[in-house]
């Protein structure tokens, strides 16, 4: 706690009705970083948990229990970054994962009146040209997408205009209209498009009766029922639904059950504490007004909205140009086709603008207009303040306590004062020393001039026996993959097409092994590192949780080749180049993954970096600033489990490219960051929440922690590797799907969000890359169809026995001995059962690959693609490294 004697702190802020909702507006530079000490200080503010939020700013219900906080934007082609937060009033939940419609029409005027907009942008007038209009371009952070807000100006002073006569239902009195354009937000809570289930309609089970029901992803999170199938008329007042427990049960229990389909929770009945906030759950019904469409009650927090969310209402609109719809089963043949949609809710009718066209794939609509009119005012602006007790019972936060979930500012530390009065965590020697602990605080100080003189010293003498005969085995499949992943997966022409137009202008003597490609040694390297881990069939350290061969030997070939370096050189830049790598892996473990980053993308580019320097020769000095550089380029997300992205495969190459820019600039003068590993804002306290500073340079040189880098069996995350082997052992001959009653996997809790969470795209993945990641699919068809498919195990996406095989999969989180043990058991319809566990996964150090077998990957790898005279060849350079030249190799795998 603080010394100083306690003195009250304030906060700046607006006060803003925005639609029939009001909400407190804060800057994001006067808050905390998000996390839990922002929703802390939100819960405070709002004075919850309480109903009466009587010691706060709340206003008691759902619409007036609300916070904007607003931001000049970080993303292209946007103005403004908006995070909504939704503060609960009973209970401590403040969520942060969505949009409010009404309150986004106060964050144009905001952003207008603050100054944080600096451009105009022409907007387009609701009322024929009547009014003027600025548009503002609203990123939301909840949905991650864009939405355009067509603002009313003041002509004489540039600020947002509030006199107007436009009249929405739900708020007296009138105000210049807002145009509030939603055409863009489909499939932004996550990532699966409109229709976030794959259905139209969902039947799922709440009791004895089987609710029909259609989810939209458009907005907001919103799942539509009938009225009716939840035992209500759907005209009933707001108060009366929510007074009524029985009803508030049935739309909780209708919430969990879509919310553990859609794998926002584990089981319907946590939903509260694991999901509260999505899906919202809008029950509809015939009109009663014959000016509406349809009628609507919306539930959120367990109540039902007095009025109509705007997000709900867009949503509605969405849902009602989808045929066969919950919604557009409702709907006669006049309010299919109506451009202006019209939303009876308790507040009166809330009417949308709609345009649609359909896809000729899917049959479902994409939005030429999807908009709505709001109105908004300023109610007050001011300071709030922050109780005592508060800052008191919160002194001793640390920026190590915050977590990243909702972050809208990368991590960045604000210049604020924290509520204790200091100025945030404290240093020594450039390494954070409150709020965690650093298990290598003796060495943590000059990590990076270990490192740096590890790679300096070593010589090509310094490679052992062993290490060449790791780098033969290495070597040979890491050229298996890049041959294949130059021509197999679907994602190699789209890379080649893209490098080929970044680079038309550029000469370059460096190989893209499996093409006739000759390119400069960075866009080799670049799709390289692409190709061969495309097929995510290569190289992997467990303990690190990442992919070094992919960074690493990309970098060193277009290096070695560039500079005609010696065999025994190319070496020696892998052997340090791979142990940065594994250690820097070590050290962080599986933390970062926690925090959205890719071990083997934001660890490989440093040694990347070591690699390139050590075959450039490069001096203390300058290979420091090169590692202070490639800090600012360390990147790699995780983002791609939500879609099954192709940005994984690009990680690798991407790190290796950045690796070659780093060095240039160092080379050319270029100061970089110094302390880039161990510093206040270095790699270790960036990228990971529990880092082991002491694995980074504990017996460096001697411990090769590279030599635990273990080959692949089987073309899919290294974390599915034992499951595909039980399921292959326990199918027995049978193989026969029909006979399984249900098969149970107990997995560790690092392995379950990468390849466990019972997510559609993970049980019934839709591309390879999901395929890869879910462990419902690997199990599968290995169950029906063996382990040994190779590339082939994704000829069977669509395959309906894998599909119905799939869905009697359990994963569930257990105590096991580490991270990737795993025990399968399946269930028979006849009532037999059989169980089995694996601790240590094929091809590992305990259980290694052999030669014969790698040389049988290999060539299935490339059969068809080379001939055998080059296939032989490669196996031969691999073999016998010391009599070899780079050029001879090239020569070998260039087409």
């Amino acid at each position: 706690m603080s010394s100083q004697a306690p003195v009250p702190i304030s906060i700046p802020s607006t006060y803003i009705r925005g639609g029939t909702s009001k909400a407190l507006f804060f800057h994001d530079r006067d808050l905390p970083p998000p996390g839990k000490l922002r929703d802390a200080l939100f819960l405070r503010i709002m004075g919850s948990p309480d109903p009466m939020q009587i010691d706060g700013m709340g206003g008691t219900h759902i619409v007036t229990s609300k916070i904007a906080v607003i931001a000049p934007s970080q993303h292209e082609h946007a103005d403004v970054d908006y995070t909504f937060y939704q503060v609960s009033t009973e209970n401590a939940i403040v969520s942060s994962t969505g949009n409010c419609g009404n309150i986004s029409a106060g964050v144009g005027p905001f952003a207008i009146n603050e100054g944080i907009v600096q451009s105009y942008r022409e907007g387009v007038s609701p009322d024929g040209g009547k009014t003027h209009t600025q548009e503002i371009r609203i990123y939301n952070t909840g949905t991650k997408k864009v939405m355009r807000s067509h603002v009313p100006l003041d002509d004489k002073t540039g600020r947002a205009r509030e006199l107007g006569d436009y009249a929405i239902a739900g708020c007296p009195g009138t105000g210049a209209p807002i145009l509030m354009d939603y055409r863009d937000l489909a499939g932004g809570t996550l990532g699966k498009g409109l229709l976030p289930t794959g259905n139209v309609v969902d039947h799922l089970k709440l009791g004895e009766n089987t609710v029909e029901v259609t989810t939209v992803d458009i907005g907001n999170l919103i799942s539509f029922a009938n009225a009716e199938d939840l035992a209500i008329s759907g005209g009933e007042k707001a108060l009366d639904l929510t007074s009524d427990n029985a009803v508030i049960e049935r739309i909780k229990r209708l919430r969990g059950f879509v919310a553990q389909k859609l794998g926002l929770c584990q089981h319907p009945e946590n939903v509260d504490e694991e999901s509260p906030m999505a899906p919202m759950i809008v029950l509809v019904s015939k009109p009663s007004d014959h000016e509406a469409h349809v009628q609507s009650r919306l539930f959120l927090d367990n109540k039902c909205h007095t009025a109509m969310a705007l997000t709900g209402g867009v949503a509605t609109a969405a849902c009602a140009k989808i045929s066969d719809s919950i919604v557009g089963r409702l709907l006669d043949t006049k309010g299919t086709k109506t451009t202006t949609f019209k939303i009876q809710h308790p507040g009166g009718i809330l009417p949308i603008s709609v345009e649609a066209e359909y896809s000729h794939d899917s049959g479902l609509p994409t939005f030429r207009t999807l908009s709505f009119v709001r109105t908004s005012r300023y109610l007050f602006k001011g300071d709030v303040f922050i109780p005592e007790d508060f800052r008191q019972k919160y002194d001793s936060f640390s920026i190590n306590d915050i977590d990243d979930r909702h972050s809208s500012t990368n991590g960045a530390v604000p210049s604020k004062p924290y509520l204790n009065g200091t100025s945030g965590p404290q240093y020594s020697n450039g390494v954070v020393t409150n709020g965690h602990t650093d298990k290598g605080s003796e060495v943590a100080s000059n990590i990076t001039e270990q490192l740096v003189n590890f790679v300096v010293d070593f010589t090509p003498d310094d490679v052992t026996l062993e290490l060449r005969a790791k780098f033969s085995q290495l070597l040979l499949d890491y050229i298996g993959m890049a041959v294949s992943g130059s021509k197999i997966p679907e994602s190699s022409i789209p890379f080649q097409r893209a490098v080929k137009a970044m680079s038309h202008t550029s000469l370059g003597n460096a190989t893209v092994i499996g093409t006739d490609f000759r390119l400069p040694p960075h866009y080799a390297a670049l799709l390289n590192g692409a190709h061969a881990h495309s097929l995510d069939f290569d190289d992997t350290h467990i303990e690190a949780v990442l992919h070094p061969g992919v960074t690493v030997i990309s970098a060193a070939f277009a290096e070695a080749e560039t500079s005609s370096s010696r065999v025994d050189d190319f070496l020696a830049a892998l052997a340090v180049g791979y142990e940065l790598t594994c250690r820097l892996g070590v050290a962080v473990g599986s933390t970062g993954y926690k925090r959205g980053f890719h071990n083997t993308s934001t660890c490989g580019i440093f040694g990347a970096v070591a690699a390139i320097g050590k075959l450039r020769k490069l001096d203390a000095s300058t290979l420091q600033q090169a590692f202070g550089v490639a800090l600012s380029m360390a990147a790699g997300s995780m983002q791609y489990l939500e879609n099954g992205s192709w940005n994984k495969r690009l990680h690798p190459g991407l790190a290796a490219k950045s690796a070659f820019e780093a060095v240039i600039f160092a080379e050319a003068g270029v100061l970089g960051s110094a302390l880039p590993i161990e510093g206040q804002f270095g790699f270790l306290h960036a990228y990971s929440g529990d880092y082991d500073a002491t694995k980074l340079v504990k017996g460096l040189g001697s411990e090769w922690s590279l030599l635990k880098t273990a080959l692949k069996p089987y073309p899919a995350c290294r974390m599915t590797h034992g499951m595909i082997e039980l399921a292959d052992q326990l199918a027995e001959d049978t193989r026969d799907g029909d006979s399984v009653e249900s098969i149970r996997v107990k997995i560790s809790a690092t392995c379950f969000p990468v390849v466990g969470e019972p997510t559609p795209n993970k049980i019934h993945p839709q591309n390879i890359v999901d395929a890869q990641f879910s462990v419902y699919y690997q199990i599968a068809v290995s169950f029906l169809y063996g382990s040994n498919l190779g590339w082939s195990v994704y000829d069977y996406l669509h395959d309906e026995k894998v599909k119905i095989l799939s869905d009697k999969i359990t994963v569930v989180v257990a105590e096991v001995p580490n991270p990737t043990a795993t025990t399968l058991s399946v269930t028979k319809t006849n009532g037999d059962f059989s169980e089995a566990s694996s601790e240590i996964l094929l091809w590992e150090e305990e259980r290694p690959v052999t030669w014969s077998s790698l040389e049988r990957k290999f060539k299935g790898l490339t059969s068809g693609l080379l001939d055998g005279k080059r296939i032989d060849g490669i196996i031969d350079w691999t073999k016998h490294l010391s009599d070899q030249t780079i050029d001879n190799l090239m020569l070998q795998v260039r087409l």
